[in-house]
């Protein structure tokens, strides 16, 4: 049996939904988050991505906020894939139910986590203190747990070194 892939939307609906969704279940349903590049999407985003994804339990949600190829360009001056070929990939993903892309000239995702107010915000890999999530504040301030190592606690591959591992091969 095969599932649709999860909906292509904005912040904005993804908000609504999520309000909505909370109304009916009287508040207690977990409404899940993580942010990433996926650029490309490779072991590590995935497990982190599986693993969040199970945070929302039976009735809870998920949603993906992919940044913008703005915030790729601003962060290492290129974009490998591009934004539209990311959120499909994302989308695809079995227990991702919604994604959303972000680019509000800046580099982190605050703008997008007031907009959808989710009460789970999922960071894996190195993102796995206070200190490292520059969204942990604006997580508090709208109510929204923050839990790390999710997917792991150590960076199983790095993008970085993946780029300049394939700028560095002579074909």
């Amino acid at each position: 049996m095969s599932r649709a892939p999860a909906m292509i939307t904005t912040p904005e609906t993804v908000g609504m939904i999520f309000e909505a969704h909370r109304a009916r279940h009287g508040g207690h349903v977990p409404l899940v988050s993580t942010s990433g590049g996926f650029d490309p999407l490779h072991v590590g985003p995935l497990r982190c991505l599986q693993a969040a994804s199970l945070l929302k339990g039976e009735n809870g949600l998920f949603v993906v906020i992919v940044n913008g190829d703005g915030f790729l360009d601003r962060k290492r001056g290129f974009v490998f894939m591009p934004l539209e070929e990311r959120l499909e990939l994302v989308a695809a993903i079995r227990g991702v139910d919604y994604v959303v892309s972000w680019d509000d000239g800046g580099q982190f995702v605050t703008g997008a986590i007031k907009l959808i107010k989710p009460n789970i915000f999922a960071k894996g890999g190195d993102r796995s203190t206070v200190d490292n999530v520059p969204e942990y504040g604006t997580c508090v301030e709208v109510g929204c747990h923050v839990v790390f190592g999710i997917g792991g606690s150590s960076k199983v591959r790095s993008t970085s070194e993946m780029i300049q591992k394939m700028q560095q091969t002579k074909v």
